[in-house]
């Protein structure tokens, strides 16, 4: 077995790093305005987010993705302005949760446990100012929230507090990663019907790419939609925005569509620096007009690439077993299933018409090259 991390275990790190991370804020943000949330903040966070850290442990076969993950972690927490001492931490819990999961095979039920409350602890970093910089962190939170919203805060963080923080990151880390596992087993593993399972594997043998359940990838589509659609580019989501922007751009690279992966790349980068280009700096009506435009893509774009994904990286046989294993009603899953298949085959029908034209030397919307005597 080669051990060295390959294209493919880079891109399963990526995406499940930026999935960890968005799921975590979505936990963090709210929350995070109330004062007396902030010591909590850590183990909700660990809470929430043992479900992705258990599917990723699926995907885990070489030592080092889980050090990685801590270490990227750490330094999209510092992107948000939390500083960056999750970034060496991270190389310190995520390396250790790594040896503990590495001794289990990463297969042990236990030491999987363990190992993710282990690589939890890289959240302490975020703390860290807040203890040990007093006063730099009065500053900065009166700066972006005000004198009083700093005063609360300081004033439910008392040093001794942090032993508190700790375990309760450690503890509520066991109990995320206990629930992470029961949904995996449930959802992800457990099969319901085996002969759909065998078309399953099948289809999922022959495939290039990242293989995700579909209902993984309808929660991505629901959740990427919803955050670039919902929210405003204030704060922590003009972070959160382009990085949500990159999980389709990976999952297309995924599928060796480089070309169509670089066309959205280009369009979004293009869009996104307008954008700011004109709330920022120029002004007018041309202003108002690219930035209507350019906000339009920006929501948009991230939303549709997903959503192309899901349909052309699923059959329909997975689309019905996944529907299925959710209980939902042949009522909704029959014309869900039309719908899901009325894209791809027009999109068959439209390359043998034009194949059929090719051949007789008929152009779309031209004239016959043939010439008639």
């Amino acid at each position: 077995m080669n051990n060295k991390l390959q294209a493919k275990d880079l891109i399963n790190l990526g995406l499940f790093t930026v999935l960890y991370f968005v799921l975590g804020c979505c936990v963090a943000i709210p929350i995070g305005f109330v004062p007396i949330f902030l010591p909590i903040l850590g183990a909700l966070w660990t809470l929430i987010t043992g479900i992705p850290f258990m599917l990723f442990l699926t995907r885990v076969k070489k030592f080092g993705m889980v050090t990685l993950m801590a270490i990227l972690s750490g330094l999209l927490m510092g992107l948000t302005g939390m500083g960056y001492w999750g970034v060496p931490l991270g190389l310190i819990f995520g390396l250790l949760g790594d040896l503990i999961l590495k001794f289990g095979n990463y297969k042990s039920a236990k030491r999987s446990l363990i190992g993710y409350a282990v690589f939890s602890l890289w959240m302490v970093g975020t703390y860290i100012p807040m203890y040990f910089m007093v006063e730099d962190s009065r500053a900065s939170f009166a700066a972006s929230f005000g004198k009083e919203y700093a005063d609360k805060v300081m004033a439910v963080m008392p040093m001794w507090s942090i032993v508190l923080v700790i375990a309760g990151i450690f503890i509520c880390a066991i109990i995320g990663g206990m629930i992470g596992k029961a949904l995996l087993k449930k959802h992800f593993v457990k099969s319901r019907n085996r002969v759909m399972d065998e078309i399953l594997s099948a289809t999922v043998d022959s495939r290039n790419g990242i293989v995700l359940d579909p209902r993984t990838k309808l929660f991505m589509l629901i959740t990427i939609t919803t955050l670039m659609f919902s929210t405003s580019n204030d704060g922590i989501m003009n972070i959160v925005k382009p990085i949500l922007s990159l999980i389709p751009f990976a999952l297309i690279l995924s599928e060796h569509k480089f070309k169509t992966a670089g066309k959205y790349a280009v369009l979004y980068a293009v869009c996104f620096v307008l954008e700011r280009l004109a709330l920022n700096v120029w002004s007018g009506m041309i202003s108002f007009l690219i930035l209507a435009a350019t906000s339009i893509m920006t929501r948009f774009a991230p939303g549709i690439m997903t959503g192309a994904y899901l349909i052309s990286s699923t059959s329909v046989s997975e689309f019905i077993s996944a529907m299925e294993r959710m209980h939902v009603t042949e009522k909704i899953i029959i014309p869900l299933s039309v719908i899901f298949r009325f894209f791809p085959t027009i999109k068959e029908e439209y390359q043998a018409i034009r194949d059929a034209m090719k051949m007789r030397n008929i152009r779309f919307g031209g004239k016959n090259t043939i010439p008639y005597d």
